[in-house]
């Protein structure tokens, strides 16, 4: 299953709103049959690993990360194929939680007398898609937030001065871990008229174009073309805004929303997102009103909090999340720590909101 895993990285960002998944088949204790999901639209890796076999895989032992498909989507179910080839066993990861799969693979198998067990690396096998399963089992891209703070939890002083708290360890991590691998970074409108931001890649002095979306529900910075997120070529500003208006500026993607609370219904906005432009992955990098929103919609999948060793001693200063409703320690809003990370002098904890 550990080889299984690392066949399956081999896919990312090849089969973007798809499953990584690899697979192994072992047969008298020796490996005959290797494969994995290569890109979206491609054959199955239970297909790859049978089609690559060196010698027969009757009575073999498939080791898949994933539960195996029971539907016809785009190829057909890995299910039929894995039954009529004659294998004996089948251990897999991680049931996949896909509402058109959920459990059928697995049932389908059992009742065709193969021999089914679940491995011992479900967390890896689980962590490797947990953008998958969120886009599959909530119907929207997988969110993180990135928030830079003080040891005191301030993110900018009371003039509104953010540049910068976190080191250039941090900010490099940023740009070549975090933007690079996402597939669209979202910010407000009030955000961006503040620091006219790029929103794009910038790793050795070398630029590269994010999506962009923009929280805007009165369609305000559309009527300013000199800032600079106007000037990129290649990807598309996403303008999610409850007052449309046709604009002739090119890449740039008007998205009528529905008003929630007097908010953008930013759920139903996500569920666009993902359905009609295929984005499956966010980095939020906003103010604390916006992502404190979010976390109080349970928006929020994981936050990659940077924290530096400093002190901004102003009660006026910016705060890392502006929840204003009243809370006692029982109802605070928990979370599981899954890394910490040395970068420069700053410390970095990747978290996931428990909702």
């Amino acid at each position: 299953m550990e080889l299984a895993l690392k066949l399956a990285k081999k896919g990312d960002k090849k089969v973007r709103c798809g499953a990584l998944v690899g697979c192994v088949i072992v047969k008298n204790n020796k490996i005959i049959g290797q494969g994995y999901y290569q890109k979206f639209g491609n054959s199955h890796a239970e297909f790859e690993a049978i089609s690559n076999a060196t010698e027969s895989v009757v009575g073999a032992t498939l080791y898949v990360t994933l539960e195996p498909c029971s539907h016809h989507g785009k190829t057909p179910p890995c299910t039929d194929l894995i039954i009529s080839s004659g294998i004996k066993k089948v251990v897999y990861g991680i049931q996949d939680f896909n509402p058109i799969v959920n459990g059928r693979g697995i049932e389908i198998l059992k009742k065709s007398g193969v021999e089914v067990e679940e491995s011992t690396l479900k967390k890896e096998c689980k962590d490797l898609n947990k953008i998958f399963f969120v886009n599959k089992v909530k119907q929207r891209p997988f969110i993180n937030i990135k928030v830079a703070s003080t040891l005191n939890g301030k993110i900018a002083d009371y003039n509104n001065n953010s540049k910068w708290i976190s080191c250039k360890e941090s900010r490099n991590y940023v740009h070549s871990k975090m933007r690079k691998n996402c597939d669209a970074i979202m910010t407000t409108a009030k955000t961006l008229l503040m620091d006219n931001s790029r929103m794009n890649v910038r790793i050795n002095k070398i630029h590269q174009e994010r999506h962009c979306i923009i929280i805007d529900k009165n369609n305000t910075i559309i009527k300013q073309s000199t800032l600079n997120i106007f000037s990129r070529k290649y990807t598309n500003v996403f303008i999610l805004t409850a007052n449309y208006q046709q604009v002739s500026l090119p890449n740039i993607i008007i998205i009528q929303c529905s008003i929630n609370n007097n908010k953008i219904d930013i759920k139903n906005a996500l569920n666009i997102l993902l359905l009609k432009y295929n984005i499956c992955e966010i980095l939020v990098e906003a103010g604390s009103e916006f992502i404190s929103n979010l976390l109080e919609e349970g928006l929020v999948d994981e936050i990659s909090y940077f924290i530096t060793p400093d002190i901004i001693n102003d009660c006026n200063s910016l705060s890392s999340f502006s929840l204003n409703k009243p809370c006692l320690l029982e109802n605070r809003k928990l979370g599981e720590i899954i890394k910490i990370k040395r970068l420069g002098r700053d410390l970095l904890m990747i978290i996931k909101p428990v909702i």
